[in-house]
């Protein structure tokens, strides 16, 4: 043989034998980049998660206070101003507003719930990765011997690693508890079906190794953790999504894109706390529990969507509270249209632009004396409110007691008795009345108590103008936007005398009874809406 043909074969069986010795997986070999990147992406998806739950916990408690300032803001306008154009839209506006407040309270105990399980889970799971990547890699000597490489499967043992600071952020898996900074950026990495960061693999088995790199921890034989002593059961690193078969070479295949098209399917088998942790987290995305926009009731458009403002309108300004929103939806835009406007602009100078009217003292905000529009404190609002409607009540009461005493010392007190002194039909006059079916001569002219009734009004309407009071004349004329308190109101058709109104509208001691019962509860009961609204 010559020497050249020699050379020849010996370097062929050198290159065998190198390719052997540096590009064959084998028991002891350190686990390829490949199969464990996907984990470490993951973690970094899933620390997305306290974050989020916190931002949108934030936002509704947000949308509460600002809706509850709104309403404050409505009230305490419809209690100072006595504006009869704006009356009804403020009253829809404030009604609707309650509505909302109340519905975002009702969900916000569900999406606690949600926010805080999605967290756990997540935790949970993290916690699995980060003991795997704390072990996996928490030696190594020389690049050559550990568990842990960069290479890829089947290639040689080198680059093997202990720490992640040299390849780049997006590759550093998460190794710390989860952080709960606030997170405003739509979640990543998360679908309605599953985590777009666990793709397929087989799990840790010969093939997904590199060539001998010392590592115990990964080996199938007895000569590993499972191997020996009877030890025959899978090991499920990760959580399972790197389960270590007991036999060498048997994969073990997961699959966390999908956990929704077919929940019993074998790739799942090993992942089910990831399973658990996606339909936890999957409710923090924008179709889950927090699904749907907070409506800002300053917008037009958003307060014409609302379903609560449109129930009020078709309750409140429509007057058909037994029909429902969708029949009447032509009607409520109509009405939404003319009450606050078909623009912002208008809705604006119309209803919230009105608040830089209405003075505000410190005596009822407990702030420096400033416009309605500029106190956004819920704190100061209400003290506000409370004080406005208090003092509302108030001057109504004295003014009705007023009413009372005049009428006592105006009122013609007329006994059964008196009545019966009188024996002809002539004499026998008002509030008395006459009855010729009695038999009884002496009790035929007897006290008539619908008369009575009718006197003490007529006797409570000639005490018009004493004292300062206002008369009719003063009011008559007035146009509606013109007729205010305290001295006129409108009746619905003409500005009379307030103090006019109130005698004719009911009794005097009937209504000072129902003031008092509003004094017990005036916030829990009734609106002050229709606190004004009951009064006018």
């Amino acid at each position: 043989m010559h020497t050249i043909e020699k050379t020849s074969i010996i370097l062929s069986l050198l290159q065998v034998v190198a390719q052997k010795a540096c590009g064959q997986a084998a028991e002891g070999g350190a686990l390829g980049k490949a199969s464990w990147l996907p984990l470490a992406k993951f973690s970094r998806t899933a620390s997305q998660i306290p974050g989020r739950a916190v931002q949108l916990l934030q936002a509704d408690a947000a949308h509460v206070a600002a809706l509850a300032a709104q309403k404050c803001q409505c009230d305490i306008y419809l209690i100072k101003q006595d504006d009869n154009i704006t009356q009804k839209g403020w009253e829809v506006l404030s009604a609707a507003i309650g509505a909302e407040i109340n519905n975002v309270l009702v969900q916000m105990n569900t999406k606690i719930k949600d926010a805080v399980a999605a967290t756990a889970a997540m935790e949970f799971v993290c916690g699995h990765i980060a003991e795997f990547f704390k072990v996996a890699a928490a030696t190594e000597n020389g690049g050559s011997a550990g568990c842990l490489t960069t290479n890829t499967a089947g290639g040689a043992a080198g680059n093997v690693i202990n720490s992640f600071t040299s390849l780049p952020v997006e590759e550093h898996p998460m190794l710390d508890q989860l952080q709960v900074t606030p997170n405003t950026a739509p979640l990543s990495g998360i679908t309605l079906t599953g985590f777009t960061d666990l793709t397929a693999n087989t799990g840790i088995h010969t093939n997904a190794l590199t060539n001998n790199a010392k590592c115990v921890l990964f080996k199938g034989t007895a000569a590993g953790p499972t191997g020996g002593g009877g030890l025959t059961r899978p090991l499920p690193f990760a959580g399972g999504y790197l389960t270590r078969h007991n036999t060498p070479s048997t994969k073990s295949t997961s699959d966390g894109t999908d956990f929704t098209s077919n929940q019993t399917a074998s790739q799942l088998n090993h992942i089910k706390i990831y399973q658990n942790a996606h339909a936890k987290a999957a409710k923090l995305l924008p179709t889950g529990t927090f699904k749907g926009a907070l409506t800002d009731y300053k917008h037009l458009s958003q307060a014409k969507q609302s379903l609560y403002l449109r129930t009020a309108v078709k309750n409140l300004l429509l007057n058909k509270p037994d029909s429902s929103v969708a029949d009447l939806s032509s009607d409520i835009d109509q009405k939404i249209n003319q009450v606050f406007g078909e623009d912002q602009p208008t809705f604006h100078s119309r209803f919230w632009d009105q608040l830089k009217k209405v003075k505000v003292e410190k005596a009822a905000s407990g702030q420096e004396e400033t416009t309605l529009d500029a106190i956004t404190s819920f704190a100061a609002l209400s003290r506000a409110r409370t004080y406005y409607s208090t003092k509302f009540i108030k001057d109504l009461r004295d003014r009705i007691s007023s009413l009372e005493i005049k009428n006592s010392e105006t009122e013609v007190k007329v006994t059964d008795e008196d009545c019966k002194k009188y024996q002809s039909s002539d004499k026998c006059t008002e509030p008395c009345k006459w009855d010729d079916n009695v038999t009884d001569k002496n009790k035929k002219c007897s006290l008539d108590p619908v008369k009575v009734a009718k006197q003490q009004v007529t006797h409570a309407d000639t005490g018009e103008g004493a004292a300062g009071e206002p008369t009719t004349e003063e009011c008559k004329g007035k146009k509606q936007k013109d007729c205010k308190s305290p001295d006129c109101k409108w009746d619905g058709k003409e500005c009379k005398a307030y103090s006019i109104l109130i005698s004719k509208n009911s009794p005097q001691v009937s209504c000072f009874c129902d003031l008092t019962l509003l004094k017990i509860s005036p916030f829990l009961k009734f609106s002050f809406a229709e606190i004004l609204t009951y009064f006018r």
